[in-house]
Order: structure tokens, then C-alpha cells, then sequence
């Protein structure tokens, strides 16, 4: 048997539009297989049906409901073709010329109709709170924890709370005794907040933030070493007291990296390693500090308490010619 494969998306306040493009196929020989989410998949066939979708997540989730829900759309005719894992199905019946437009509705009176439109305007509502947290928690982390206000977080938020919204606007609007299709200004707004939730989430991942918080104070660069660079000294500023955040991530080809912090010659804070990421709290003092970066290719053990072997010097890369460059990358914050 023929068959075909038709790809669209459509809203779920759409519904009629796609039950439209699927009754025009019927019309043209191609009867429904199985409907989906993004595609459907028509056989050719001579029998010509008329079909129509309910939303009802109750029946996807509950066997009991199922059952109850199939047999009362069996007893008035309507055969289950599939349903989609979000809770819509698909129906069909035989067409026979000469019927009423009545016999191919599944809604009989506005009572049911406006029962199913509330289950999805009830869903809607529901991810409409979920977009609303995740806003309150950007906001929550970015004040309590400084960590970044993600801009592209906040816009794709707003534009899936508006695409709801639209939606939960058309359904409201829809009903048996009119022509209950979504206005194309609806459609058209629906559409460019669709796009534009999903390229804000298509751009966080192209462009995601540097760093994840927000710092006070913030030491980042790479650069090339040997046995002769000098240390790198830096000024830091603390505006008042408190306990602050710690943050270091060191990326090293060769050699140790240490990294101290002082006050007036005293060493508030000291570690040192190869590769390593670190973030602990630190009780600071408001007044002037120095960073302090030192690159340890000779003289290991000022900053390596264990022995110096050979195999130490393998794994620190330092069997070879300590004049060639190698590189380093590090970053220090204080938030």
C-alpha cells in the first residue's frame, strides 16, 4: 500500500487547523496511519473518513480513564487511530454523503468543548508557572549568590510565559456555535514568540556566559612562560569586610602554578598545583591586597612539599628543555 509522510507543526490552539489538513488529504485518497506531534503518515486508501482530535491527558496517563474515555467515543461511532505522548488523539469515521455536519463533530454541545479547551488552558497555565520559576530562580541566584544575570534566560522566559498566554487567549475564544479558528494576527504573534523563545535558547548554548557569577574582583589571562618569566604581581581592592567566595582555575602545560594572596606582606591565602579548579570561602578584611602568580618550572620544592623524583618531573612535563614555552591559563575571583 502507498504511503506518505506530511511534516508541520502546529499549536496546540491550532488544532482545527490541523484537523483541516488532514480531512483535506482524506478527501484527495490519503487517509490517516498514525498522527504525531511534527508529522503524520497517510496510506492511500478508497474508504473516505472524517477525523478529529481531543486533548485529554487524563485518558493518556490513567488506564482506567482510558478505557472509560475510548468506549464512549466507540459507542458514538469514532475510531481511535493513535495519540501522541502529550495527550492528544486522533479519531476517525467512516464518511457516508448525505449526513449532517453534526454527526462529525465530537463535540455535541459548548459544555464539552469548553471541557476540553480548559484541560489544556490548565496545562498551559502550569508551564506558564514553570517559565515563572525559572525566572524567580535566575533572579534568586543572581542576588543572593552573585551569579550571572543571564539576559537570553530572562528573554526566553518572557517569550514562552507571552506564548502561553496566546495560546490560553485563542482557546478562550473558541467555541461550537461560531467559526472557533484562531484569528491570523493570533497566529502570526504566536509564531514570532515561538522563534524568538527558541533562538534565546539556541544562543545561550552558542554563546554561553563566560563565567558563572558575578565578581568583585576578577584576575583572568593566559599567556606563554619558560624557566625566566617573572612572576606575576597583581592589586586587588576589597571594599569591605565580610566572607567572600574563592574561586581559582588553573591550566597548566608544565611546571606548578602557585597563587597567593596578601595583605601588607602577610599571606591570607596559598595553594599551588598543575591543573586544578578550587572554590572555598575566604574571610577578608576591607583594604588593598596583592594577587601573586608564581610559575614553578625549577625550584619545585618551594611549592611541592613531597620529594622530587623523576617520575614527578614526567608527569609536571619538566624532562625537557625548560627554555621552550608552554602555557598557562588562570583565573581568580572574589565574589
Amino acid at each position: 500500500m502507498e504511503h506518505k509522510r506530511k511534516f508541520g507543526i502546529y499549536t496546540a490552539w491550532n488544532y482545527d487547523k490541523e484537523e483541516d489538513k488532514i480531512n483535506s488529504m482524506a478527501i484527495k485518497g490519503w487517509q490517516l496511519k498514525k498522527g504525531g506531534s511534527f508529522h503524520h503518515t497517510y496510506e492511500r486508501s478508497k474508504i473516505n473518513y472524517r477525523y478529529k482530535l481531543d486533548f485529554n491527558t487524563s485518558a493518556k496517563f490513567n488506564n482506567e480513564e482510558y478505557r472509560r474515555y475510548l468506549t464512549f467515543y466507540e459507542d458514538q461511532g469514532w475510531e481511535l487511530i493513535n495519540s501522541t505522548f502529550n495527550g492528544w488523539f486522533y479519531f476517525r469515521k467512516p464518511y457516508e454523503e448525505g449526513l449532517s455536519e453534526e454527526e462529525y463533530e465530537i463535540y455535541t454541545d459548548n459544555d464539552s468543548l469548553k471541557d476540553m479547551l480548559s484541560r489544556w488552558i490548565s496545562i498551559a497555565r502550569i508551564l506558564q508557572i514553570f517559565f515563572l520559576i525559572l525566572l524567580i530562580s535566575n533572579l534568586v541566584h543572581f542576588v543572593i549568590e552573585k551569579r550571572t544575570f543571564n539576559g537570553l534566560t530572562v528573554l526566553s522566559v518572557f517569550f514562552g510565559i507571552l506564548f502561553f498566554q496566546t495560546g490560553i487567549t485563542s482557546m478562550k475564544r473558541k467555541s461550537v456555535q461560531i467559526d472557533y479558528r484562531s484569528s491570523r494576527s493570533n497566529n502570526f504573534i504566536a509564531t514570532l514568540l515561538f522563534f524568538g523563545m527558541f533562538i534565546s535558547y539556541v544562543l545561550m548554548f552558542v554563546f554561553p556566559s563566560q563565567h558563572v557569577f558575578c565578581y568583585d574582583y576578577e584576575l583572568s589571562y593566559s599567556e606563554s612562560i619558560n624557566k625566566d618569566t617573572d612572576n606575576r604581581v597583581e592589586p586587588m581592592t576589597v571594599d569591605k569586610d565580610g566572607l567572600y567566595s574563592l574561586d581559582i582555575k588553573c591550566k597548566n602545560e608544565r611546571g606548578l602554578v602557585g597563587i597567593k594572596i596578601l595583605k601588607d606582606d602577610t599571606i591570607v591565602y596559598n595553594t599551588s598545583g598543575g591543573n586544578y579548579t578550587i572554590t572555598t570561602d575566604l574571610e577578608l578584611e576591607k583594604g588593598d591586597y596583592q594577587i601573586e602568580v608564581q610559575y614553578y618550572l625549577e625550584n619545585l620544592e618551594w611549592a611541592h612539599p613531597m620529594p622530587i623524583t623523576q617520575e614527578l618531573l614526567e608527569q609536571l612535563n619538566l624532562t625537557g628543555d625548560l627554555e621552550e614555552y608552554s602555557d598557562v591559563r588562570v583565573f581568580v575571583g572574589i565574589r
